[in-house]
Parts: C-alpha cells; sequence; structure tokens
C-alpha cells in the first residue's frame, strides 16, 4: 500500500505544479481531470473496513431500512444519513457503501472549490491539490466520513458566499 501512496503524492504534486510553469496554462484542464481521477482512483483502492470507523458506518448504513431511520440516527447526523440512505436504495452493499460516501464527499468537495475559484482554473487546480494532499483530507475523506461531508459542504457554502 506504501507504493500507491507515494505514486498519489508524486501525482498530485506533478498534476499540481505542471500547470503552474510559465506557459503551462493549457495543461490545465488535463491537469485538472487527471486530479480529480487520481483521487478517486486513491479513494477507490483502499479498504473500507480498514479505517477505524469503517466498520461502525457499516453498520450504521446496514440499520437505515426505512426513511424514518434518518431521525433515529447516531449524534444526530441527520445529513450522513440520508445520504447513506440515497445510497441504500441503490442495493450497494455495505462495505462499498463507504467507498460511495467517500466519492459523494469527494464530488461535492470538487464542487464547492469550483464555486469558491470560479472562472479562474489554475487556482482551482492549485487549491485541490493543496486541499488532497493535506492530512485533513486523509483523515476527513478516509476515516471520518461524517466530518468529510460537513467539510464539504461548508465548501460549497462558503463559494455560494464569495459568488
Amino acid at each position: 500500500m506504501n507504493y500507491f501512496i507515494y505514486a498519489y503524492l508524486i501525482g498530485v504534486v506533478a498534476l499540481t505544479f505542471l500547470p503552474l510553469v510559465r506557459g503551462g496554462a493549457p495543461l490545465t484542464p488535463p491537469a485538472l481531470f487527471g486530479l480529480v481521477g487520481l483521487v478517486l482512483w486513491f479513494l477507490l483502492i483502499r479498504d473500507p473496513i480498514a479505517a477505524t470507523d469503517g466498520y461502525n458506518y457499516s453498520q450504521l448504513y446496514l440499520a437505515i431500512v426505512n426513511f424514518e431511520d434518518i431521525f433515529q440516527t447516531y449524534h444526530g447526523n441527520y445529513l450522513f444519513s440520508f445520504v447513506q440512505w440515497c445510497i441504500s436504495l441503490t442495493g450497494v452493499s455495505a462495505s462499498d457503501s463507504v467507498i460511495v460516501v467517500s466519492i459523494i464527499i469527494w464530488a461535492i468537495t470538487v464542487a464547492g472549490f469550483c464555486l469558491i475559484t470560479w472562472g479562474r482554473p489554475r487556482w482551482l487546480l492549485l487549491s485541490l491539490g493543496l486541499f488532497s494532499l493535506t492530512s485533513t483530507f486523509i483523515l476527513l475523506y478516509f476515516n471520518a466520513l461524517r466530518q468529510g461531508l460537513a467539510l464539504a459542504v461548508l465548501f460549497v457554502a462558503i463559494g455560494l458566499f464569495v459568488r
């Protein structure tokens, strides 16, 4: 697994800073696509239950059978339970639901960063790249998914506020 982490770090650094080199503006759209894809790949290759809270999220997912179960949730995390309920409608297994939630959170984060950096693709690339290199990203998008969802929603709110 360490080789995957090294490849991820090298790839993110290369994709983030390559378009910032003088004259690299045409590289920005492909680098953005590559960065988003690289992070998705990193989210997909991990063991969903290996994280500290992975098993708990799987159990919470299995406990949500009806829409009403959202309101009987652990610590009042209604948004997270709603997302899990929506995923349960697709028939995804409990262990795979953790990965699907991570991907949804990443998509919301990308949308939030797009709103914040509206019309400046190089800034979007730089901000997404630097964010995906932080321990906050690794912790909140791989282990503490409820807090990662809250952070992603905050990015969208900031983007709407800025616009």
